[in-house]
C-alpha cells in the first residue's frame, strides 16, 4: 500500500511539471486512493491533457476544501 501511494505521489509530481489543467480529487485515505490510482492510470494511458492531485479527506472536510458548506 505504501509503495502504491509513493508511486501515485511520484506520478502526481511528474504531472505537476506540465502546463496541464489541474483537477483535484478528494477521497478517503483507503478507498479514495484506490479509485484515484485507476483514474490516474486512465489519464496517463490516454495521454489526457490534465493533471490530477489527490487530497485525502472525508466528506465534510472535502466540502470545506471545495468552498462548499453543509446544511442541516
Amino acid at each position: 500500500m505504501i509503495a502504491i501511494r509513493n508511486e501515485i505521489y511520484q506520478a502526481i509530481f511528474e504531472l505537476s511539471k506540465d502546463d496541464k489543467e489541474l483537477i483535484r480529487v478528494a477521497g478517503t485515505p483507503n478507498g479514495g486512493a484506490d479509485i484515484f490510482s485507476y483514474l490516474m492510470m486512465y489519464v496517463r494511458s490516454n495521454n489526457l491533457p490534465i493533471k490530477l492531485q489527490f487530497v485525502e479527506s472525508y466528506n465534510k472536510q472535502a466540502l470545506r476544501l471545495a468552498g462548499l458548506t453543509m446544511t442541516a
